[in-house]
């Protein structure tokens, strides 16, 4: 199943943004964005320090799972799983059907204060991924069968 809409340079350059003015209002260390099955679509700040890729797929995996877990019970708002340790913690939480954010931070920071700037990041980036559906509606991309031995293609510049 197809999931990600085509992104061009705009919306880039607009969910670059969001997340850098997060981080900033935030003061979390790392937001990732990914896609269905935990494919990171967006990262911002200090990502060089864990490895990203499975960072990504485990959390947003935990992130659907709790999202199913609360529809199995017929509770609509589990849309976010939080996950506190001794020097960091985890904030999963779904953008919409397809794509989650993942924030790591201080253990030290309030989970409270993360959640209200990570709110309208959300938001953000679901309407800016939505106008990216709505302005191709036909064109989408799976995530899964992208080649990531070989991005070559996938990132050339189209004229």
């Amino acid at each position: 199943m197809a999931t990600l809409p085509v992104l061009i340079e705009e919306d880039v350059q607009r969910i670059d943004a969001v997340l850098a003015d997060f981080l900033a209002k935030s003061e979390a260390e790392a937001a990732l964005v990914t896609a269905e099955g935990g494919f990171v679509v967006f990262r911002a700040g200090n990502t060089a320090r864990f490895d990203v890729t499975a960072l990504g797929t485990l959390a947003a995996n935990a992130g659907s799972a709790t999202h199913a877990i609360a529809k199995l019970i017929e509770e609509p708002n589990f849309n976010t799983l939080y996950q506190q340790g001794q020097k960091h913690s985890l904030l999963v939480s779904i953008v919409d059907d397809y794509h989650s954010l993942i924030v790591l931070f201080a253990a030290r920071l309030s989970v409270g204060a993360v959640k209200f700037y990570a709110a309208s990041a959300i938001q953000a980036i679901a309407d800016q991924l939505q106008k990216a559906r709505v302005r191709d509606p036909g064109k989408l991309i799976d995530p899964i069968s992208l080649n990531l031995a070989d991005t070559t293609e996938l990132f050339k510049k189209k004229r």
